[in-house]
């Protein structure tokens, strides 16, 4: 074996050693709840809550951030020092679990669905009411508040295919119709 190789990655491989050595799973939840951004721990968390392993829920974590989230760990070098391992071994546990890469896909859905919605909602708001906001903009910012409505028209044909007059239409007949929409948009049936 090579010098500074040692056997005993996640799966036998040799990995590099670092002069700190491996980052115990100690030494790593001290990191992440003292020196690491928060995101990093809410990520980590979540997936270790989830039975997942903790290397595995580091990666997935690592890779659901953007870089400039990432803090002092931007590139994937960096990743596996601080994991204690070469770079190459993060490739093999990502090829060897490819749920890590779902993970990494579920938090960042999670982040947008959470606190970034915030923020898309205040920016939504600044353009809505900026003096070179279009229509649009305001559009977006009404239908986010929940407060925009499309306006939707029922053009009702008679059996010639020409337009209906409403005086022609009885209550049962409006009645027949109400039901007919209900279960055209329902997809079944309404009695």
């Amino acid at each position: 074996m090579q010098p500074g190789l040692e056997q005993g990655g996640l799966f036998g491989e040799a990995v590099v050693q670092p002069a700190s050595g491996r980052m115990t799973l100690s030494m790593l939840e001290t990191w992440l709840h003292e020196e690491a951004p928060p995101t990093w721990l809410e990520g980590y968390l979540f997936l270790r809550a989830k039975g997942v392993r903790y290397r595995d829920a580091m990666l997935a974590t690592w890779l659901s951030l953007g870089t400039d989230d990432r803090g002092a760990v931007p590139t994937r070098q960096d990743f596996a020092r601080l994991m204690g391992v070469a770079r190459a071994t993060t490739y093999d546990w990502e090829s060897r679990r490819p749920e890590i890469r779902q993970w990494a896909e579920l938090l960042q859905v999670m982040r947008l669905r959470g606190a970034r919605l915030a923020e898309v909602d205040e920016a939504a708001y600044h353009a809505a009411v900026a003096a070179d906001g279009t229509a649009s903009d305001r559009k977006l910012y009404y239908q986010r508040a929940g407060v925009w409505e499309e306006e939707q028209r029922v053009h009702l044909m008679g059996e010639s295919d020409g337009p209906v007059q409403v005086e022609e239409v009885t209550d049962g007949e409006l009645d027949a119709i109400r039901e007919a929409l209900i279960e055209a948009t329902s997809g079944g049936s309404t009695g």
